[in-house]
């Protein structure tokens, strides 16, 4: 191989070198900006699921009592005295 052509080699190498390099470091960005955005909508849907468990709580929760008030009303019923 010539030295004019080892060059070419050498310089082709290098182009093709910082070429995949460049398409790494932008996917990378690529990779970043998504992630950003993905971790953002998570952490709404987290604050909006948290919300959504706290109003289904409350609601089970005022069910309950409801439930509970009555059936000591009927079991007051049921045992008071003649």
């Amino acid at each position: 191989m010539s030295d004019l052509s080892s060059q070419k080699m050498i310089d082709d190498i290098k182009q093709l070198s910082d070429e995949i390099r460049l398409k790494i470091h932008l996917a990378g960005m690529d990779a970043r900006d998504t992630w950003a955005k993905l971790e953002k909508q998570g952490k709404l849907v987290e604050r909006e699921l948290v919300a959504a468990a706290h109003q289904t709580g409350q609601h089970v929760h005022a069910a309950a009592d409801k439930l509970k008030a009555a059936l000591e009303k009927l079991r007051d019923q049921v045992i008071k005295p003649h």
